[in-house]
Order: C-alpha cells, then sequence, then structure tokens
C-alpha cells in the first residue's frame, strides 16, 4: 500500500498519463510514442531557437537531451512520475542502446578517412601540440577534479580519462559550425576539419584498444589463441567482406527492404564485435567508416538514416546513456567540476592553436578561429564515455561532468566564433556603379546575375540568358548560382569530399553546371556558374555580396510558384518568397522575378535547342521600376529573333494632358517620332511623370531606326479594363516584362495584392483567375540607390 502511494502523485492523478491502459506491453509501448514525441517536439524548438542565434543543431539535440535527460526531468520526481516511470525508463533504455549503435554508424558514414594522408606535418604537430598540452593539463588538475566529484573509481582510470577527454575533439560537428559560418572554404576552416579528422581517428583508436585490450592482454593465459586472433581481424572483416556487401545489397537506392537488410547486417555485425570484445559503438563506428564511398552508397544511407537518427536515436541516447541515474537517488549535479573541464579544454587547444599561428607565421584571427573550432565536441565524446564506463574506469557522476562540459564546450566554441567573425568582419565599403540599367550608357557592358534553386529553373534561365545577349554590339558578362539549402545531412560531406558528384545535391548540382557549360560553348559571351549554400533566412546576403563583386546590372530570381499543367500556380516553397523580399530589400541593384510559364519548357535538353521568334511586351504604366523593366526590353530587341513592344497605359484622368505632349500611336505600328514635350501644369506636379515621359522619348529615340521595337498607348478607366487587354495580348506573347506599377497608386487603380513585391500588375499577371499563360520578369528597382537623369 505504501509502495503505491510513492508511485502516485500528490494530487491523487494517475501514476503515469497511461495508466489507465491494461497491460504491461501496451504501456510501455504508449509511453515509448509519448517520450519520441516529447523528444521530437524539443529537439525541433530547441532547433527554431539556436538557429537565431546561429548556433549549430548538435547544440539543439544536446539542449533537447538535457531538458529530457537526468540533468532536468530526473530532478522532477513528478516529471518522472508522469512521463518517465520505472516501466517507461526500462523501454526507453534498450531503444537508446540500439540508437546509439545507429549513431555512431551515422558518424562513421560522414567522415572520410582519406583526409589522413593528404594533409602534411602541420596537422601532425597540431595533433602532437593538443595531446602534449591536454596530458599535462589533465594530470595537473586531476587530483583536484577528483576530490571534487568523488567518483568510486580508481584516481589513475580517472586522470587517463581526464586527459584523454582534454584531447577529443569532434569532427562532423566541427564540420557543420564550419559550414554554417561560412568558413568551410576556408583555409583555416578546411585545416580545422583535417586536424579533427586525425584527431579524432587517434582518439578513437585509442578507446578502440582500451575496448579491446582485456581481451588481447588475456591471450597467454588462454589455451586457445582464436579470440584475440579474431578481435585483430575484426576490422579487416569491416573492410573486406562487409562493407563491400553493403554496397551490392543497396543497388536499389530508394528500397526499404534493403535498407533494412543494409541495418541487419550492421546490428549482426556489431553483435559480433562485442563478443569478441569490442564496444558496441566501437564496432558499429568502424563499419561505418568501412563502408565504401564509391557510387554514392554511403550518401543514399545518411540521408535515408539521418532524421530518424539526429531528431530521435541520438538526444534519447544522450538522455538514457546514464540510466543508473535515473533509477538511483538524485545526486547534486557536477556544474564547477565541468565548468572548470570546458575552460581548461578550450585553454589547451587555444593555447595549441596559437602557438602554431606563431610558427607559421599566420593570422592571430586565423589562430583563434582554429582553436574554437577544435573545441566543438560531438561523437567521439559518445564513443569515449560508452567504452570508459564500460570498462569501469568512470562513473555516473564523472560521465554528467563530462557530458555537461562537452555542451559547455561546444557552446563557448559557438558563441566564441560567432563574436571573432563579426568583431572582423569589414564594413562593406562598395558603391555600386551598376546599380541600375537605366543609367547604362549606349554600348555599356552588361552584368546579368542569374540564380536558380533546382534543375526545373535551368530552361528559363538559359533562355532568358540568350534573349539578353542581343547582337554583337553590346557586351554580356553572365554569373549564374546554384542556391542550396543548407542541410546538415549533407554539410560534413560537401566539405571533406573534393567530389561532390555522388552527393545528395552534388547530382543536381553537377547536372546544372553541364548545361551551363554546353550553352556557353555554344555562345561567345562570359560566363561563370558557381554554388552557394546558406540556411534561406540569409542565403540573401550572399546573393547581394555576389552581385556587389560583379558590379549586377539585374539579379535575376526565381518565382516561389511553379507553374502546373492545368494552369494553377502551386508553391514550391513558401521561404523562397521571403528569400525574394529579402533580396528586393537589401540588393543594390534592380531584382528580377522571373515566372516561368514554359520559356524554356521543362526539361534541360530543350535549353541546348533555344526557339527564339518570339514576342516580348513591356507594359509602361510609369514610375522607376516601370523605366527599368523598358530598358531591359529594349535590350532583349537588340536579339534578331525577338520583337519588342512597348504598351504605353495611360489613365483616363491624365490621358487628355499626355495627348497633347505625344502622339497617340496604333497598335502594331512601328515606333514613330513624337513632337517635343511641351510644358503641362499637370505634369509639373508631378516629377515622377516628367522622368517617365523624359524616359519615353530617350528610347524612342534610340530604337526609332530598329524595325523590331513597337509603341502603342492605352487609356485604362479601370482595373477591369486592363485585364481583357493583356487577355488580348496573351494569345500573341511568349513573354510579359513589367515593373511594379508604382503610378496605379494614384490613378486609383490599386487592387488588392497576394504578392506586394510584384506590385498590382505582376501580380494580377502571375494569378491563375486571370489565365494569363505567358512568362511574366518583374523588375523591381532597387531601393537602396538613388537614380539620376540622363535625359535633360
Amino acid at each position: 500500500m505504501a509502495e503505491s502511494a510513492d508511485n502516485s502523485l500528490a494530487c491523487g492523478c494517475p501514476a503515469n498519463i497511461f495508466s489507465f491502459v491494461e497491460g504491461v506491453a501496451e504501456r510501455k509501448l504508449y509511453l515509448l510514442c509519448a517520450q519520441l514525441c516529447v523528444m521530437l517536439v524539443l529537439v525541433r524548438l530547441w532547433h527554431m531557437i539556436l538557429r537565431l542565434i546561429r548556433l549549430p543543431q548538435y547544440s539543439a539535440e544536446l539542449l533537447a537531451a538535457a531538458v529530457i535527460g537526468p540533468f532536468f526531468v530526473a530532478r522532477f520526481s513528478w516529471v518522472k512520475a508522469v512521463l518517465f516511470p520505472p516501466e517507461g525508463v526500462n523501454a526507453m533504455v534498450g531503444f537508446s542502446s540500439t540508437g546509439g549503435l545507429l549513431f555512431a554508424f551515422l558518424c562513421g558514414l560522414e567522415m572520410d578517412p582519406s583526409l589522413i594522408w593528404i594533409r602534411g606535418h602541420r596537422a601532425w604537430l597540431s595533433i602532437l601540440g593538443i595531446v602534449s598540452i591536454s596530458a599535462a593539463l589533465g594530470t595537473a588538475i586531476s587530483d583536484t577534479l577528483y576530490n571534487m566529484i568523488e567518483p568510486r573509481t580508481n584516481r589513475g582510470d580517472f586522470r587517463f580519462a581526464l586527459s584523454l577527454f582534454f584531447v577529443l575533439t569532434g569532427s562532423p560537428a566541427l564540420v557543420r559550425q564550419a559550414a554554417e559560418m561560412k568558413m568551410d572554404t576556408t583555409k583555416v576552416g578546411q585545416l580545422g576539419a583535417w586536424i579533427a579528422v586525425l584527431n579524432d581517428v587517434v582518439c578513437l583508436t585509442m578507446t578502440a584498444l582500451m575496448s579491446v585490450l582485456p581481451v588481447i592482454s588475456g591471450a597467454s593465459m588462454m589455451d586457445n589463441p582464436l579470440e584475440p586472433m579474431m578481435a585483430v581481424a575484426y576490422p579487416v572483416l569491416a573492410c573486406v567482406l562487409v562493407g563491400p556487401l553493403m554496397c551490392h545489397v543497396m543497388q536499389d537506392r530508394n528500397s526499404d527492404a534493403q535498407l533494412m537488410v543494409v541495418m541487419g547486417i550492421m546490428l549482426a555485425y556489431t553483435a559480433i564485435g562485442e563478443m569478441v570484445g569490442y564496444n558496441g559503438m566501437v564496432a558499429s563506428f568502424m563499419l561505418g567508416i568501412m563502408v565504401p564511398r564509391e557510387d554514392g552508397v554511403a550518401t543514399s544511407l545518411l540521408d535515408r538514416l539521418y532524421y530518424p537518427v539526429r531528431y530521435v536515436a541520438f538526444p534519447m541516447y544522450m538522455a538514457f546513456m546514464t540510466h543508473v541515474s535515473w533509477a538511483g537517488p538524485i545526486q547534486p549535479m557536477p556544474v564547477l567540476p565541468a565548468f572548470i573541464m570546458a575552460i581548461l579544454s578550450t585553454t589547451a587547444k587555444l593555447a595549441m592553436s596559437l602557438g602554431m599561428a606563431w610558427v607559421h607565421k599566420t593570422s592571430l584571427h586565423d589562430g583563434l578561429i582554429l582553436g574554437f573550432l577544435l573545441n566543438v565536441r560531438s561523437f567521439p565524446d559518445l564513443i569515449f564515455l560508452a567504452v570508459t564506463v564500460e570498462q569501469r574506469m568512470i562513473d555516473v557522476p564523472v560521465v554528467e561532468a563530462f557530458m555537461f562540459s562537452s555542451f559547455l564546450n561546444s557552446m563557448i566554441a559557438a558563441l566564441a566564433l560567432l563574436g571573432i567573425i563579426q568583431a572582423t568582419k569589414k564594413p562593406n565599403l562598395m558603391i555600386s556603379t551598376h546599380a541600375g540599367m537605366e543609367e547604362l550608357g549606349v554600348g555599356a557592358e552588361f552584368h546579368l546575375l542569374v540564380c536558380l534553386h533546382n534543375a526545373i529553373d535551368v530552361p528559363c534561365s538559359i533562355n532568358l540568358i540568350e534573349s539578353c545577349r542581343g547582337s554583337g554590339a553590346f557586351s554580356l558578362s553572365v554569373n549564374t548560382m546554384h542556391l542550396i539549402e543548407y542541410n546538415e545531412r549533407t554539410a560534413a560531406q560537401l566539405l571533406y569530399r573534393r567530389d561532390i558528384t555522388h552527393m545528395l545535391v552534388g547530382g543536381e548540382s553537377k547536372q546544372i553546371s553541364d548545361a551551363f557549360e554546353a550553352y556557353r560553348s555554344k555562345v561567345a559571351i562570359s560566363m561563370r556558374h558557381s554554388t552557394t549554400i546558406s540556411f534561406l533566412f540569409n542565403m540573401h546576403e550572399d546573393i547581394c555580396r555576389s552581385a556587389d563583386e560583379v558590379a549586377a546590372s539585374m539579379i535575376v530570381l526565381p518565382y516561389h510558384m511553379l507553374y502546373r499543367d492545368d494552369g494553377k500556380m502551386q508553391v514550391r516553397n513558401s521561404e523562397i518568397r521571403k528569400l525574394n523580399q529579402r533580396v528586393i530589400s537589401h540588393a543594390t541593384c534592380p531584382v528580377g522575378i522571373i515566372i516561368d510559364r514554359g520559356l524554356g519548357d521543362t526539361s534541360l535538353t530543350s535549353a541546348a535547342h533555344l526557339s527564339h521568334n518570339r514576342n516580348v511586351f513591356g507594359l509602361f504604366f510609369g514610375g522607376p521600376s516601370d523605366r527599368e523593366a523598358i530598358t531591359l526590353g529594349g535590350r532583349l530587341s537588340e536579339h534578331p529573333d525577338i520583337r519588342f513592344t512597348l504598351l504605353h497605359f495611360l489613365c483616363s484622368r491624365h490621358s487628355d494632358g499626355l495627348e497633347q505632349s505625344g502622339t497617340r500611336v496604333s497598335s502594331n505600328s512601328a515606333m514613330v517620332q513624337m513632337p517635343q514635350q511641351k510644358s503641362n501644369p499637370k505634369l509639373d506636379s508631378f516629377p515622377e511623370i516628367e522622368k517617365d515621359q523624359m524616359f519615353l522619348n530617350s528610347f524612342r529615340r534610340k530604337y526609332e531606326k530598329n524595325s523590331r521595337v513597337f509603341y502603342e498607348e492605352r487609356t485604362l478607366g479601370t482595373e477591369k479594363d486592363l485585364v481583357p487587354a493583356l487577355q488580348a495580348l496573351d494569345a500573341e506573347c511568349t513573354l510579359f516584362i513589367v515593373g511594379q506599377g508604382q503610378s496605379l497608386a494614384p490613378a486609383g487603380l490599386v487592387r488588392s495584392t497576394e504578392c506586394p513585391e510584384l506590385g498590382p500588375v505582376g501580380d494580377l499577371l502571375t494569378h491563375s483567375y486571370s489565365s494569363i499563360t505567358s512568362s511574366v520578369l518583374v523588375v523591381i528597382k532597387s531601393r537602396s540607390h538613388k537614380s539620376f537623369s540622363r535625359y535633360s
């Protein structure tokens, strides 16, 4: 009766949230599902919070494990009773043990052991420096920390474990950190990755030897030395047989059945490793490294296992790896020893990196970045803790101190790196000289930055570039940029591997690059292709920075919706729209958003066989964006297979005054001479209207001898007059070019828009109800550049 009272809450609630379920097995299943849901929500919540301050997802996983594990939940008896009763904890411990094996296998797949042989003496000297300084600090402080924690283990074992803990780094987490902070292609970022890989290999080799040492040391007392021989041959088995067997099984990368077979092979190999003396996580990690990297098998396995392992299995393993603390009495957390260990570990690696920077005459800035990068902790800590607990070198209080110290190391390193990068970032003092197409003189070089998200954007991009190529009298410089959303599944491999053709994004990147290269080989223009990998929330920084570097005359971005066969528009990614809005707000040159409705068909093959002979209509309502759009239309008219028609839409309230200053031209007639504009009180009160008239006069003079340029004026009374006019033009139009139509606001023709960044006309042309089937290019004038008049 007393035991029943202890297992219930003071308020009289049931012992746990599924106590009403009959049957112990059913309750365990329900509790397992509830615990998994809680862990999944916590990981995503921490990830969203930490992303705001640019901290890596690994920190979110550690925080979720800390909250649900012995650092937080285990210290509240009522939470344990409701969500984590003893029967639920026992089930979760078994689940988390398997999750730890999967996580070790995943980390082995991420690492690239070939980096061990490609780096020179600096990496090896750095490893020696880390080992020497860490061993010295660990030996010097071990007695003090031992007395503070008071573990029930041998003092010598604690000293050795502490020194090895100071040496450890975390190469996958380090690479992710470097990639998120845009240091993955810098020399210091690559050097840090190489040093971390070497360091992890050295430390994990020592850990594996610790795991199998009892078997090898007992060989002289054994009558049959078969077991130590099997322990020595065990890694060779993974390299020669098991790894290639996985590649043979994974012939169909998308087969769930074959994936289950591979997981069965991994668990069987791990069980054999435990039988011959290896720790399970060491054996699983060893197998992950031995899986061949050819043909993308390792990448496919990494992609299929990433989400369930990193979001569920790994946090659960972190939370329940010290499951003894769930059942035993609550002990005070060793916070102060953990802080001391974190500071000393950081000091050891900073001392090494600064010393190497002094020896090799590199900057202090690079030395600090390298030192803090090497303090990012990851899975080697987990394997180290698993082996040392198994060998009874440390106990639960030491494990908690090491785990908390590892988390502090990663947080300190991430925050310090952010601070260093922000403090040393040079202000952008560059003033763009190509901030608008309207200001470009005759014969000036046209710099175009074309961005695309995936292969479906390639045909439209190539056709747009071809349209801008014009005649030989105009020079065109094109920079294409493949925008890849940062994804932790590929971050480590994107830095580790030089050849990314077998990567998740590498295959599509190569396809896109080959398509642009094939087009460039057929035309005589300057063209360069690049790739940027960023989070979507800060990708605009890379785009705007590249635009400034190449002095872009215009940035072209894909629309956030795709055109379907039934004529409707389908959202491809809502975050792309926010990216476009941020680019428009920060760019120093005009931005064009292309709505592709078959401008380049839907395949890469069709992009190599361009079909021109197209009609391009430029819609002019007035304002700086509309002037930029018509300027681009004039540029397109230089192409021998493009007919450009400038449609000047006039509001009925201003049409009378405008008739006095120009000649009304009928539809489909060539550009004709209009008399010089006269002073008009109405126009004097509208400076933008004056600029529009001067622009139109200048445009007319420039293209009056071009037989492929046409001009037409139409009067609008209401919005209802605009829709049928555009629908009538759609039948003979290939591409509409339009600005934001700022003059529609004072004219009273503004309608409610779903995409304000496109303006009322652009939104009307892209909306499904308008039944427009032609492609649309909306041009937006830069808000950060003040244009000057060239028409006076």
